[in-house]
């Protein structure tokens, strides 16, 4: 398999799962919202449940736009090895 189709598989499995994380993150907000209700426990929850998301998210964003780009023009020279000693 020619590295450009590797890259084209590997990011439609990525957009699938995260197509699939939000989904499920819908589902559990509104579990969160027939169980609980709008109450300041609820709120505070979601506060301390958004923040390391937050953080999350900008540190898998920071990866992705530094890790990505490296790794696949060291794959696309057939450097495998070095790519896989930069990651």
């Amino acid at each position: 398999m020619n590295s450009k189709k590797l890259i084209a598989r590997a990011t439609v499995v990525i957009a699938t799962f995260t197509l699939l994380s939000k989904i499920l993150g819908f589902i559990r907000e509104m579990a969160l919202a027939y169980v609980f209700g709008a109450t300041a426990s609820t709120d505070a929850f979601l506060v301390a449940h958004t923040i390391p998301n937050i953080i999350f998210a900008i540190l898998a964003g920071a990866l992705t736009l530094v890790a990505v780009p490296v790794f696949s023009s060291y794959a696309a020279r057939d450097r495998r090895d070095e790519a896989w000693q930069v990651f």
